[in-house]
C-alpha cells in the first residue's frame, strides 16, 4: 500500500511537470493544446491546470474561438509568481540578481570579496550576504514565492556542492555550499554551478531547436580567463573529472607564457581581456566593459600594440577551434563571453582556418558563430537551471490562499 502511494505521487509530479513545461514554453495555450502536446487525458490536464492556477503559476487570459465547438479558454504562465537569486562569482566581485522564472531582473547589486587573495572566509561571507539580500528583495514582492539561489563560480565544482579548485583565486577544496548554508539566517535551496559550462548550456538552448547541433563547444572570453564547455544533445560532457571542454587551457603557443594551470601558452594567456590589455601595453581598467571599450578604441585608431595583441589572440582562438574540431568533431563552436565589440578583429583568423580546412575536407569543419547571449550567458544559464528545478516539481509551490 505505501508503495502504491509513492508511485501515485511520482506520477502526479511527473504529469504536472509535463504540463507546466509546455505551459512555460508557449506564450498562451488551451487545455486542448496541453493535452495534444503532453499526451495526457483530458481529466488529468484539467486537474493539473486547476492546481497550477491555485498555486498562482498559471492564469486564464481570454478565449479562442473554436470552429464547431465552444470557445477554448486560454492559459498563460505567471513568471512573477516564483522568484530566485542568481549569484555570479568573479575573482574580486560578486554580482547578485533577484529574477523571475523568465530571467527578468527585478533587483541587482555587487559585493566585493578577497577571494583573489585566497581569503575563503571573505568569499563565503560575501556569497551568503548576496544570497540573503536577494531573498529579502524577493519576499518584498507581493504574492511571490522564493525558490532559492543558483551560484556560478569559475572553477571545478564537485558533487554540486564543493569548489575543488579555481585558477582565478588561490582557493582549494572549499565546501562552499555547506559554508554558505551555515552562514544564512534561514535554510535555502542552493545550487553551485561552473560558470563556463552553465553559459555553454544557455548558448545551446538559445539556438533554434531545428538548428541545434549534435555536439556544440562554447568558448567564453572573460575578464580574467577563457571559459568553455561541451554540450551533447542538450547535456554537458563532463569527461573523467568534469573538465571536458575547458577551452581556456588548450595550449595554443607551446613556448608561450606560463599559465596559472601550470602549462605554457594556454588560450587564456593570449585571449583573456586582462591579458589582451597587458599585451596592448595599457593598464587593465576595472571591469570588462571598460577593458573592451579601451581596446576597441585603440584598434579603431590603428594602435600597433593593440592590433598585435588581437592578432595573437585571434591566432590562438583559431588554433583552439582547430583542436576542438580535431579532438571532438564538434558541429558548432559558439564564441561569446565579455568580449564586447572585439569580434571583428578575432573573426578573420578563425575564418581563414575554416576556409583552409574546407578546401581539403569540406565536411569535417565546425560552424563558428558569435554568441547570441554575449556577457549574459552565465546569468541566462543560471536562470535556466533554476527554471528547470521548478519545472521538475511545480507542485512544490504552495497555494496562494491555503
Amino acid at each position: 500500500m505505501p508503495r502504491r502511494t509513492a508511485v501515485t505521487a511520482d506520477v502526479r509530479r511527473r504529469n504536472a511537470s509535463l504540463v507546466f513545461a509546455e505551459l512555460m514554453a508557449q506564450s498562451t495555450c488551451s487545455r486542448k493544446d496541453l493535452r495534444e502536446a503532453t499526451g495526457l487525458v483530458s481529466g488529468t490536464v484539467t486537474t493539473i491546470v486547476a492546481e497550477l492556477v491555485e498555486r498562482g503559476l498559471a492564469q486564464e487570459t481570454g478565449e479562442r474561438v473554436s470552429t464547431g465547438g465552444r470557445p477554448q479558454r486560454l492559459l498563460e504562465a505567471v513568471p512573477g509568481r516564483v522568484l530566485a537569486a542568481l549569484v555570479i562569482i568573479d575573482p574580486e566581485m560578486i554580482e547578485v540578481r533577484t529574477v523571475d522564472v523568465d530571467g527578468r531582473v527585478l533587483w541587482h547589486d555587487a559585493l566585493p570579496h578577497d577571494g583573489r587573495r585566497g581569503d575563503a572566509d571573505s568569499l563565503v561571507h560575501a556569497v551568503a550576504t548576496a544570497v540573503e539580500r536577494a531573498r529579502r528583495e524577493a519576499l518584498k514582492r507581493a504574492g511571490a514565492w522564493y525558490l532559492g539561489a543558483a551560484i556560478g563560480v569559475p572553477g571545478l565544482v564537485v558533487n554540486g556542492e564543493d569548489l575543488l579548485i579555481t585558477l582565478e583565486m588561490p582557493i582549494r577544496d572549499l565546501p562552499l555550499l555547506a559554508r554558505v548554508r551555515d552562514s544564512l539566517p534561514e535554510p535555502q535551496q542552493l545550487m553551485l554551478l561552473n560558470t563556463g559550462r552553465t553559459a555553454a548550456l544557455a548558448e545551446w538552448a538559445s539556438i533554434p531547436a531545428d538548428q541545434r547541433p549534435h555536439l556544440m563547444a562554447y568558448v567564453g572570453i572573460m575578464e580574467h580567463g577563457v571559459s568553455g564547455g561541451l554540450v551533447l544533445d542538450g547535456d554537458l560532457v563532463g569527461g573523467e573529472h568534469g573538465l571536458a571542454g575547458e577551452a581556456g587551457h588548450i595550449v595554443v603557443e607551446s613556448d608561450g607564457i606560463l599559465c596559472d594551470c601550470g602549462a605554457r601558452g594556454c588560450l587564456s594567456t593570449v585571449l583573456s581581456l586582462t591579458n589582451l590589455c597587458q599585451a596592448a601595453g595599457v593598464p587593465a581598467p576595472a571591469g570588462p566593459e571598460s577593458c573592451t571599450a579601451l581596446l576597441t578604441g585603440l584598434l579603431k585608431d590603428g594602435d600597433p600594440a593593440a592590433l598585435a595583441a588581437l592578432e595573437r589572440g585571434a591566432r590562438g582562438l583559431a588554433a583552439a577551434v582547430g583542436t576542438l574540431s580535431n579532438l571532438t568533431d564538434v558541429g558548432t563552436v559558439v564564441v561569446g563571453g565579455q568580449m564586447g565589440g572585439l569580434w571583428p578583429w578575432l573573426e578573420p583568423a578563425v575564418t581563414e582556418l575554416i576556409d583552409s580546412r574546407h578546401r581539403v575536407n569540406p565536411v569535417f569543419n565546425p560552424v563558428v558563430r558569435l554568441s547570441g547571449l554575449g556577457a549574459d550567458g552565465v546569468a541566462t544559464g543560471l536562470a535556466h537551471a533554476l527554471r528547470q528545478k521548478l519545472v521538475t516539481d511545480p507542485l512544490r509551490v504552495p497555494a496562494l490562499n491555503p
